[in-house]
């Protein structure tokens, strides 16, 4: 009977407030690189290797080519780069010496794959070691920074004198 009482008079009560959940921003509320975003252009009088920088060139060429980049064994940047190379001559070490390398890099965002990209840095063109008998290869490495809110990751490509964009860590 005490039971019954205790139904009927629940039956009669107001209703509970109903308790608001809290907003939970979603996860795509942080800055992300936009598609389309130019995020690198490299050019050989940039060069660290100060001796290369006024060399004289020919033998130009144009490559433009998707690159896909993985900061994470799971993740994937797509960019779209732009390579020009061509044959230079400069004087190094008290020497006239010619190669093939890398003058003009050029790289878009095609899909950010969620990253914010930035804080590009270049190095070279520097002789990539190869075995020996084989022609030396000059290389320019850049080095890019990705974030977004589960991962602080960086990322690198290598650009070949011979016209090919490489990822390091593969």
């Amino acid at each position: 009977m005490r039971l019954l009482a205790l139904l009927l008079l629940g039956a009669c009560a107001e209703p509970a407030p109903i308790q608001e959940t809290p907003i939970i921003k979603p996860a795509a509320d942080y800055a992300v690189t936009p598609n389309g975003t130019s995020i690198l252009s490299w050019r050989l009088e940039q060069s660290d290797r100060e001796s290369i920088r006024a060399a004289t060139s020919n033998q130009i060429q144009l490559t433009d080519f998707e690159h896909v980049a993985h900061p994470t064994k799971d993740t994937s940047i797509v960019l779209l780069v732009e390579l020009v190379t061509g044959r230079v001559v400069f004087s190094e070490d008290n020497e006239t010496v010619t190669h093939t390398v890398p003058m003009k890099l050029e790289v878009r965002v095609l899909d950010h794959g969620g990253y914010l990209i930035d804080r590009p840095r270049c190095i070279g063109p520097h002789h990539q070691l190869v075995a020996p008998g084989e022609p030396p290869e000059m290389v320019v490495t850049c080095d890019f920074k990705a974030w977004k809110p589960s991962a602080n990751v960086a990322f690198s490509i290598t650009a070949s004198g011979r016209g090919a964009i490489e990822d390091p860590r593969r």
